[in-house]
């Protein structure tokens, strides 16, 4: 076996690197249909996705208003504009096809990265490998939407990797720019993103070579946030540095755990990375400073960038509090930002006792590798899992066949649901199916499946201003045979099914104010229905309008 050896900015590195790479690369191949067809296939449209198709239906798309208040999201909207002409919602396999690439190609970039920071074959494929299938982010591998938030990462990889030479600038500086745009227009990510070429380029090339990559970039995130009017702030205004500390304090140690999934493990990382660094900038081996600061200067961007997102998603959902701060599309972009440092500190520290180089690099290994069994099972997760997504589209797709679909109101919403756009409604899904975008369920339509959505259909939910009057609490259950047209408030969530004389003879179905409105309306003729608290409430609050 081959056993030339070179030293490169201090770090002993293989030149046979064919076998590590062939492995990663196997590995890479794999994931992608085991998480397209087996670890997210029971992934369906989701909340966003629907803030994309619905209302919309094929039209071209508002490519400058902001979504979620401080996102631009162009380049997501383009592409589900372009899904939808093609597949509509007959499948979601092509929508989640394109994040489950996305984040693959990051793994594949996150590898490059690391190997010109000098990090070993073997090293750098085991540390990319802990992010190819990565359980504790699946959010941003399987939900189609993400690829906003993954594109960005993405392009901004791209774009690093592109900057990531000597000289003046080329055609690699330009094509990188326009992969910074595209990071920009995917999601606020891409601010942060732009904000580590910089950092990178200004220690490697110098300050020169840096403005010319931001500068442009700032200019048209500058444009567009004139026109948008883009806010990061919460309705519960910005949080104090404690709360902000705090934010990005939590994220911190959730993606070191989820990178090592025990506890210990994550110690012993976060120990690699503090001690590594001390080991990589010290002296010795024939290395400059200069020669230091050029190799570390992408990893230790892409940190820096990870903390600037961790606080800037903190500005708007401080309020949330520390499970929000650990939800797992944060966890997922933590451990991309901070995988190349880790691996860098890693090859400092296995490298600096050559003769324990090999065991070193093992047990090193051992830390990157030992969390991935875990995370295949990190998917599907409560409460967004298979039953869930089963539901939604057992919903939506057998609310077109019902009979009495057409005598509704367009604006009726099968499943009200302020997070998935109020446009997800009996129009839009009517619409559909009537150009074939919509695939309507074939399960049989028994009277069990009438009767759900006679109140699905039957009874609307929306929002009001109305002020309720003749409130009554109502313990037990309340009887009811309205009129089409007839209204009622809600203070409180109340359960509905239909009957058949004093007998439920269907399943309920739960109305919460909070989320969807206190009005509920009347949509069809002689329905005969039954109210009750939802389980485990003894009471309930219902009003007239």
């Amino acid at each position: 076996m081959e056993k030339l050896h070179r030293i490169r900015a201090g770090f002993a590195i293989s030149h046979d690197d064919r076998w590590p790479a062939r492995i990663f690369w196997a590995y890479v191949i794999i994931a992608w249909p085991v998480i397209l067809f087996r670890l997210g296939d029971y992934h369906w449209f989701f909340r966003d996705d629907f803030v994309f198709l619905a209302g919309r239906n094929g039209r071209w798309p508002d490519l400058v208003s902001p979504h979620g208040g401080a996102h631009w999201v162009a380049v997501p909207k383009l592409a589900y504009l372009v899904l939808w002409q093609g597949f509509g919602l007959r499948s979601y396999v092509p929508y989640q096809a394109m994040v489950v690439t996305l984040h693959l190609a990051c793994a594949v970039m996150l590898r490059a990265i690391m190997r010109r920071a000098g990090v070993g074959g073997w090293l750098a494929m085991a540390a990319a490998s802990s992010f190819v299938i990565f359980g504790p982010g699946s959010e941003n591998l399987v939900w189609a939407f993400q690829i906003s938030m993954v594109g960005s990462l993405a392009y901004g990889l791209a774009h690093l990797l592109l900057a990531d030479h000597e000289g003046g600038f080329d055609r690699r500086d330009a094509l990188g720019i326009g992969f910074g745009a595209l990071a920009l227009m995917s999601s606020g990510l891409g601010v942060s993103m732009v904000g580590a070429v910089g950092l990178a380029v200004l220690l490697r090339r110098g300050w020169r070579m840096a403005a010319l990559h931001v500068a442009p970039l700032a200019a048209l995130f500058g444009v567009w946030a004139v026109v948008a009017q883009p806010t990061s702030e919460s309705i519960f205004g910005r949080p104090g540095a404690g709360e902000l500390l705090q934010w990005v304090r939590t994220t911190q140690i959730a993606t070191f755990e989820a990178i090592g999934h025990f506890t210990v493990v994550a110690v012993l990382l976060a120990a690699v990375l503090v001690g590594g660094m001390v080991l990589a900038w010290a002296p010795g081996r024939g290395q400059t400073l200069a020669d230091t600061r050029r190799r570390l200067a992408t990893p230790l961007a892409l940190f820096a960038a990870g903390i600037a997102f961790e606080a800037s998603a903190g500005l708007g959902r401080w309020f949330y509090g520390d499970q929000a701060a650990q939800a797992s599309r944060y966890l997922h972009i933590g451990a991309a930002l901070t995988l190349p440092l880790l691996a860098v500190t890693a090859q400092a520290v296995a490298s600096r006792w050559r003769s324990l180089t090999p065991v070193v690099t093992a047990a090193l290994m051992a830390l990157f590798l030992v969390g991935i069994p875990y995370n295949w099972s990190g998917f599907g997760g409560f409460p967004f899992g298979p039953g869930y997504m089963e539901q939604r589209e057992r919903i939506l797709t057998t609310a077109v066949r019902m009979p009495f679909a057409y005598d509704v109101s367009d604006d009726v919403q099968p499943v009200p649901d302020p997070s998935a756009s109020d446009a997800v409604n009996m129009g839009f899904l009517l619409s559909a199916e009537r150009s074939g975008a919509l695939t309507p369920s074939t399960a049989p339509i028994t009277p069990v499946v009438l009767n759900e959505f006679r109140v699905r259909l039957g009874v609307a939910q929306r929002i009001t201003d109305d002020f309720p009057k003749n409130c009554k609490i109502i313990t037990g259950q309340i009887r009811l045979a309205p009129k089409k047209g007839d209204r009622y408030l809600i203070t409180e969530p109340v359960a509905i099914a239909t009957r058949d004389g004093d007998r439920q003879n269907g399943p309920t179905v739960v109305f919460n104010p909070a989320l969807s409105g206190k009005e509920l309306t009347i949509e069809l003729p002689e329905l005969q229905l039954v109210v009750t608290a939802p389980a485990g409430k003894p009471s309930f609050q219902f009003c007239e309008a």
